[in-house]
């Protein structure tokens, strides 16, 4: 795998969370990436962001307002890799 997802922070989520990604330095150019929210179920909720990054440690800050409590998984993907990481949403 080229990236890597951190644990989304603070986790439990009330207001705001940081989601941080590092991508291999070894990559030369930018990768298109998008990170979607799935509910316990497996459905897609949202898509929070789809863009290019360049190398490097990133972070995006993004706000779960209007969803119900409960746990989520977000999914990072580009081409072909995907890793996953889970969050859990407070009233």
């Amino acid at each position: 795998v080229s990236f890597r997802i951190g644990q989304s922070y603070p986790n439990p989520v009330s207001r705001s969370v940081d989601v941080r990604f590092i991508f291999d330095v070894a990559i030369t150019a930018e990768l298109p990436l998008r990170l979607r929210l799935f509910d316990r179920l497996g459905r897609h909720v949202t898509t929070i962001f789809e863009k290019r990054f360049h190398p490097g440690s990133h972070r995006f800050t993004w706000s779960p307002g209007g969803l119900s409590p409960g746990v989520y998984f977000y999914r990072l993907s580009s081409g072909k890799e995907t890793v996953t990481g889970r969050m859990t949403v407070l009233p």
